[in-house]
């Protein structure tokens, strides 16, 4: 069995865990987290340039006198007495004095230049910093936020000038991926403290769903050789194909060394299946993060050219399965320096050790993910992609759920609302509001969706690196870097050199800043508001249950889609909607009287299909908003007898449409064999995280007053199974009971 280190890191949820200049198993499936590489070995004994600081456990709460030891390293060797600062804002992992000592890294190489002392500080939880015992419970875990991280650089940076005997000292942040976001939040909260902050590669947004990540994967791909992506697409294509039968199964487990192999899983479920291709899509995801990065087997190894040079092998060429074989060894050998023994793939196990509360890093990174970032990689963006349609957010709710655990475990919007929580506390969006701000964006890079792309103060600037990878920037420069990257490079030298110019209390004039009562006041309601088990249970509240449906309207103009006149944005890809409609039509008009499914009618399947809408709230938790929007739903009551079931197909990635009723389609498939009702609503989109919530709960009020009316539909009763009374808002993601 591959050790434990090996199955935390197959996790796309975690980060690396290095060991001296080995990156170790776990590098390779690193990808879903924002960080740099750690350069050195990490190490927890105490050096010449260690510390610790009395810092505040709870930021937010007045009456909590809490405090606990948070280490740093501080390196005073180039100091020249000029009060300049640079402090390095670390992520998650344990912080080492090597991000202080080794001058082939920029920030360090800055502080030697400028005559600074420079100092790195290790977040809450990781390494000795820990304001709890020795366990990772979900108790222990309730000052694990990003939001208490933020005010810990507050916090640090005054213990430290104090301790440096400093009274007008300069401070620049430095920070890469998660750190960097921190960093760049830091700076628009508190702008009175810093002088300027660098981020690199820094996601300052949150995400529920992070399908853009694998599209971005893929779009370098088509981008860097086209024939290698298009070798790389035929061959997952194969591999899908091959795990759909016994044979294939075994073939795959046998050739990739799978740990365990696909027939030894104690459970060959979705999950088992979902995790599998996941493992998958982390390996190529590998090369476009860390493409020629000035370290470890990226220098001159394990990029895209090596592994386009796998996949366009010729020998491959008639075996798709053969060829990915081939670049999986490739990549896990290459990046891990060890040889190849196969890929873990065990869901289970990797829930079984992320249950386990002792102090490791993966469950603390996992756990802050689904409490407030979000950030789960997964393939929703389309049937047709790279990756396919295998790693649903559903792998991610039920992950959670099974390590966690709780009443709302696997209720979507718990995870939906802690990200548009985390959201609504730093106004994020793609434009950054801070001042003297530096952001660096590779364009390879598959995390820049999530970083800002425009600065609304003139003093800030975003930079992109030409085909740089993920925080390329922030690793040693060197002979090979390409002009762009040497051209970042400088201009993060002279931004800070101009911020320590200029005031030290430059503040933003697009951001109401200070104000810390008002956010605590934020958070009391918000992610630190503790619920009782009877809220977490039923939900957010909702309000128009007995709204008004208007039955039978005149159907829309050549019987197309429509879209609803609504505010908000579409989940996933538009395209996939549209082009599985466009093919969809093309079958029925070829073939209208003959179908593969010896249930469906030949011919008119719409005779009973009509037109309808529903009048919602635009808001249905605040009662004091009284706007409406109206929502059109098609129903298709040709196969319904008295009795029977509703089948409410929930659309997000497209305008309605009339085939969302059709016989074709799996829903009226089922609506055949269970004499059912089919209807088709468009629910709005999660891009805009406000709004997931109300998302979730718009059905609910359409299947409440259908049943409660007993309106028959077409002349059809419809009796939908719902919830008993208005007291409660479910989640579209159910147990299996739930299903027809």
């Amino acid at each position: 069995m591959l050790p434990r280190s090996f199955l935390f890191g197959v996790l796309l949820c975690v980060c690396v865990a290095v060991s001296g200049n080995n990156l170790g198993p776990s590098l390779l499936f690193s990808h879903i987290i924002p960080h740099k590489l750690s350069l050195q070995a990490e190490t927890t004994q105490p050096d010449s340039y260690s510390g610790n600081l009395d810092q505040t456990a709870d930021h937010f709460d007045t009456t909590n006198t809490a405090t606990f030891r948070q280490s740093y390293f501080c390196n005073t060797g180039y100091a020249n007495g000029s009060g300049i600062y640079i402090l390095y804002v670390e992520g998650w992992g344990t912080a080492s004095s090597t991000r202080v000592s080794d001058e082939s890294q920029p920030h360090v190489a800055s502080a030697k230049d400028l005559g600074a002392t420079v100092c790195s500080l290790e977040h809450r939880y990781f390494g000795q910093s820990s304001p709890t015992p020795s366990t990772n419970s979900v108790s222990d875990m309730a000052l694990l936020t990003s939001e208490q991280a933020v005010e810990d650089i507050s916090t640090a940076i005054t213990a430290l000038s104090t301790k440096f005997g400093e009274t007008a000292a300069k401070w620049v942040l430095v920070g890469a991926g998660y750190g960097g976001s921190l960093a760049l939040w830091h700076r628009e909260l508190h702008p009175d403290v810093t002088v300027g902050v660098v981020g690199s590669g820094a996601p300052v947004n949150p995400a529920a769903d992070f399908y853009r990540f694998q599209k971005n994967v893929e779009d370098v791909y088509n981008a860097f050789d086209p024939t290698c992506y298009s070798n790389l697409a035929s061959g997952m294509k194969e591999v899908r194909h091959a795990a759909q039968s016994v044979s294939g199964r075994k073939n795959l487990s046998d050739s990739l060394q799978l740990q365990p192999s696909f027939d030894s899983l104690t459970s060959l479920n979705y999950n088992a299946f979902q995790f599998f291709y996941a493992v998958l899509g982390a390996v190529f995801s590998t090369p476009v993060l860390y493409n020629r990065v000035n370290y470890g087997p990226f220098v001159s190894g394990a990029g895209l050219a090596d592994v386009c040079a796998v996949l366009n092998d010729a020998s491959t060429v008639n075996d798709g399965v053969n060829r990915i074989v081939n670049a999986t060894k490739y990549l896990v050998s290459n990046v891990t320096s060890m040889d190849y023994a196969g890929i873990p793939i065990s869901y289970d196990q990797v829930v079984s050790a992320l249950q386990t509360e002792d102090r490791h890093d993966f469950r603390l990174r996992f756990y802050q993910m689904r409490r407030e970032l979000g950030w789960f990689p997964t393939t929703d963006y389309a049937n047709y992609g790279l990756f396919g349609a295998q790693v649903p957010s559903n792998l991610w709710i039920d992950m959670c759920a099974d390590v966690f655990g709780g009443p709302t475990a696997r209720n979507v919007t718990t995870l939906a609302m802690g990200v548009n929580t985390t959201h609504t506390y730093y106004n994020t969006s793609a434009t950054y509001n801070g001042s003297n701000a530096l952001l660096t964006l590779g364009e390879w890079d598959p995390w820049k969706t999530l970083g800002a792309v425009s600065c609304s103060d003139p003093s800030s600037a975003v930079v992109v690196v030409t085909q740089g990878s993920h925080v390329a920037e922030s690793y040693p420069a060197a002979s090979t870097d390409s002009d762009s990257l040497t051209v970042v490079r400088q201009q993060v030298k002279d931004s800070i050199k101009k911020w320590l110019g200029a005031s030290t209390t430059t503040s933003s004039s697009n951001r109401k800043v200070g104000h810390k009562e008002h956010r605590r006041a934020h958070r009391r309601h918000g992610r630190h508001h503790k619920f009782t088990v009877s809220e977490m249970a039923e939900g957010p509240k909702i309000k128009n249950w007995n709204t008004r449906i208007n039955y039978n309207i005149p159907m829309p103009t050549r019987r197309q889609s429509t879209k609803p006149a609504t505010p908000f944005i579409h989940f996933g890809h538009r395209s996939h909607s549209n082009r599985f409609y466009k093919e969809l039509r093309k079958r029925v008009e070829k073939d209208s009287n003959r179908v593969e499914n010896p249930m469906a009618p030949k011919k008119n399947w719409d005779s009973n299909v009509t037109y309808n809408n529903i009048t919602q709230s635009l808001d249905h938790f605040d009662s004091t908003v009284t706007a409406t929007w109206t929502q059109y739903f098609y129903a298709n009551s040709k196969y319904y007898k008295d009795g029977a079931p509703n089948f409410l197909m929930f659309g997000g990635e497209g305008p309605l449409d009339v085939y969302d009723v059709s016989p074709w389609l799996t829903m009226g498939m089922w609506g055949q064999e269970y004499n059912a009702m089919l209807v088709s609503v468009v629910i709005v989109g999660v891009e805009d995280y406000e709004w997931f919530p109300f998302a979730v709960c718009v059905g609910a009020p359409l299947l409440r007053r259908i049943a409660t009316l007993r309106r028959p539909l077409h002349g059809a009763l419809a009796m939908a199974h719902v919830p008993a009374g208005p007291s409660r808002c479910r989640s579209l993601h159910q147990p299996d009971q739930h299903r027809p």
